[in-house]
């Protein structure tokens, strides 16, 4: 069964290119695709939204009154979930300690707002395509909701990087050179 990824354009946006709503979906569907469980389909709602609206969010639900690039809300359930089992790990049939063998279930994750506006002016900022920026966000806010945290992301990265290069190369890696190189990379953080 697919994961389901409910879009939602704000209105004082304007018009979303198709560019960012195709990244947007894709990065969230390659992020949902990797913990997807037979049976069971993983259910997110994103907000694309413009600085505005991010920041009533941020000022009305954290407390601070500022533009932000991301925030993310997990499910009372996700949390519950996070809470006793730990982030869901991104393998196959992750989904499956929190369910069991059930079928047919439909389970909220939780809602993901993307600064747009932010993440041009950062992409911008940094000389990055703005897709990219938008993209790595989708992660990043997907990632904590099924329960990462900044920490967490850094060692998923750095395995990711270690695999990748491993693959590509053939040969061992020296753990401590991968990680220097994860830590240098290009002044950003990759988070897939």
């Amino acid at each position: 069964m697919p994961s389901q990824i409910l879009l939602e354009i704000d209105q004082t946006l304007g018009n979303l290119p198709p560019k960012y709503r195709s990244v947007i979906e894709s990065q969230a569907r390659k992020v949902l695709r990797r913990c997807q469980t037979a049976g069971i389909v993983p259910i997110v709602s994103i907000l694309a939204c413009s600085d505005a609206t991010i920041r009533a969010i941020n000022r009305r639900w954290l407390k601070r009154d500022r533009a932000t690039n991301v925030i993310a809300f997990r499910s009372v359930t996700m949390e519950a979930a996070v809470k006793h089992y730990g982030p869901v790990p991104l393998r196959k049939n992750a989904l499956q300690k929190y369910f069991g063998s059930a079928k047919g279930i439909k389970f909220f994750l939780g809602d993901l707002a993307i600064g747009i506006e932010r993440a041009i002016a950062e992409a911008r900022e940094a000389g990055q395509n703005p897709a990219d920026r938008i993209g790595d966000l989708v992660v990043h806010g997907l990632l904590h909701i099924i329960g990462y945290n900044h920490a967490g992301m850094k060692k998923v990265n750095y395995r990711r990087q270690q695999k990748e290069r491993h693959s590509s190369t053939g040969k061992e890696v020296n753990p401590t050179a991968a990680r220097r190189c994860s830590n240098e990379s290009q002044g950003k953080e990759a988070w897939w």
